[in-house]
């Protein structure tokens, strides 16, 4: 089942949106004209397509994500810019949803394939494809409330060409991801915002705060409302191309390191007395040269500064990231503590833990190559690990855990036609340990992925995982999930976990008699239909923002 995709220029886009933003107010009118547009534009109802529901909705819903359903648009109501939509079928049968829906148009992809061809669905999907890209990318969710705002021509070039300039990577890999980091962020605010707000009942309205729950909502709903306003005043300035620069050479200093630079030794600096430091001093000349140059830094500051083939080492103790960074290439983050998983014990603060300083979408974005060995991360305040969009990553003697209290939270997410290795690690307490999308390939050996709901998931026919001595157990539904167009109807089929030609067809190695699977659904192994082979699975409509277009 294919889906419309599209490729326009700069001058496409602000010459679409344009004409629908034609002699603009106030922004308080921008979603009248966009329903004006699409109401006489698009084909009502009668025609098929796929929903792939919002991160953001899945884990409000307590749906696993990604999710994508088939069905028939019945009827628009363009009032609300959403759509009646019978649901037909789900890729993943444990995920029962009503079977009439009202979906947001933008989350709608109508097929090519149509029963009725006298519809005009080319300029159906044209059309939806243009809100979609405004909603996504241009309209930012503090726009409703700027009711002194105007998206004309000078508010709507800049971001525009925002979008084009983090698309053809004009910007410098540290400022890039801060700022695809801060719109998902944003994105992922509104949502969770206005459901917050439309969960308040009459007696909340009332402002009986003595109640711990109401308590906990307006704490949770003020926190939020902080949080947009700080991410709204940087963008300010972020959309303007000469103060990005000013901005650019304050905060990402180090992202201007000529790529020819040598290779450096890091060792990060730890407040503590002259016995702990000392400590330090003898596991770092356990690991290198006594007459090696070793430059002292914080974290960030080595992380962001450190040229292609060096390496960072971390003493024990918590260490905290402000938001996910992009390597030069070829970095290794190691810890200075030992860590085993024989002898890993939760309570132990002698570890070296990597956690996020605050609540963010992810901790990693991995764009080149990256090791890691003897760390604990701590990903309870992120949704998502590690997102490894090209390149090489590789994990040693490590422990990965999160929360399953999200429906959405990921350990890692593969993409792009990425490699990745992870050896004597314990991955836990994700709702998806891995999410493996496109051509990404990985080989896991000697690991246990356990207490999560789905241990790995591959979202394509080319989506591969190498499994050898590794347990997946006790997840709440099956070890290995994979989406594959091979099948020739919508039945889930579970594999047999000794058929090796059959694994292989759905590039799923097994390798060697030393792998335990202990799910605690029917199937260890389950294949199930993608249903749009051509528009693959991404982490999230605005994760890594910006960029999705050509993704």
């Amino acid at each position: 089942m294919s889906i419309y995709t599209f490729e326009k220029t700069f001058f496409q886009r602000l010459d679409e949106i344009k004409l629908v933003l034609e002699d603009i107010e106030p922004s308080v009118q921008v979603k009248e004209l966009w329903k004006q547009f699409l109401e006489t534009s698009i084909e009502p109802a009668g025609y098929s397509a796929i929903w792939k529901i919002s991160k953001a909705a899945c884990e409000i819903h307590n749906i696993k994500y990604p999710c994508e359903v088939y069905g028939t648009v019945n009827e628009t109501n363009y009032d609300l810019l959403t759509a009646i939509f019978t649901v037909e079928s789900v890729h993943d049968e444990k995920i029962h949803l009503p079977s009439i829906c009202e979906v947001p148009l933008e989350d709608l992809f109508p097929t090519v394939e149509q029963e009725n061809s006298a519809l005009n669905i080319d300029l159906t999907a044209d059309c939806f494809d243009r809100y979609r890209f405004f909603s996504n990318f241009i309209y930012m969710p503090w726009d409703d409330s700027e009711t002194d705002f105007q998206l004309s021509g000078k508010n709507l070039i800049p971001r525009i060409k925002l979008f084009f300039d983090l698309k053809n990577k004009s910007i410098n890999k540290g400022l890039a991801s801060h700022i695809r980091s801060m719109i998902a962020e944003a994105k992922y605010i509104q949502t969770v915002r206005e459901d917050l707000e439309n969960s308040f009942t009459e007696s909340d309205d009332e402002l009986d705060i003595s109640k711990s729950e109401t308590k906990n909502k307006a704490r949770k709903l003020l926190g939020l409302h902080l949080r947009l306003n700080q991410i709204q005043h940087e963008m300010e300035i972020l959309v303007n191309p000469d103060m990005r620069q000013i901005y650019q050479e304050v905060k990402f200093p180090y992202y201007q390191l000529e790529k020819s630079e040598k290779s450096k030794i890091f060792a990060v600096a730890k407040r503590g007395t002259l016995k702990e430091q000392c400590e330090i001093i003898e596991e770092m000349k356990k690991r290198i040269d006594s007459d090696t140059e070793i430059h002292w830094l914080s974290l960030h500051d080595a992380i962001a500064s450190a040229p292609p083939n060096s390496k960072i080492y971390i003493p024990s103790g918590t260490h905290n990231l402000s938001f996910f960074d992009y390597f030069n290439g070829d970095v290794l983050l190691c810890g200075l503590s030992p860590l085993s998983l024989e002898t890993f014990d939760d309570d132990n603060k002698n570890y070296t833990k990597l956690s996020a300083a605050d609540s963010a979408s992810m901790l990693f974005a991995v764009d080149g190559d990256l090791e890691l060995q003897n760390l604990v991360i701590d990903c309870t305040l992120v949704k998502t690990g590690f997102l490894v969009k090209d390149g090489k990553l590789t994990i040693k003697n490590c422990v990965i855990y999160g929360t399953k209290e999200s429906s959405i939270t990921e350990g890692s997410v593969i993409s792009g036609s990425s490699k990745v290795l992870i050896e004597n690690c314990l991955i836990k307490n994700f709702a998806t340990g891995i999410i493996i999308n496109d051509t990404g390939k990985v080989n896991l050996r000697n690991c246990i992925i356990k207490d999560c709901n789905v241990g790995v998931h591959l979202l394509t026919d080319n989506s591969m995982v190498s499994i050898e001595k590794t347990s997946i157990v006790n997840c709440n539904e099956h070890g290995i999930l994979k989406h594959s167009t091979l099948l020739q109807d919508t039945t889930n089929k579970a594999l047999n976990l000794n058929d090796k030609t059959e694994n292989g067809t759905f590039h799923i190695y097994l390798l060697g008699n030393e792998n335990k699977f202990d799910c605690n659904l029917e199937a260890n192994i389950m294949v199930t239909t993608n249903f749009a082979p051509e528009t693959p699975f991404i982490s999230e409509k605005t994760d890594s923002s910006m960029e999705q277009e050509d993704e």
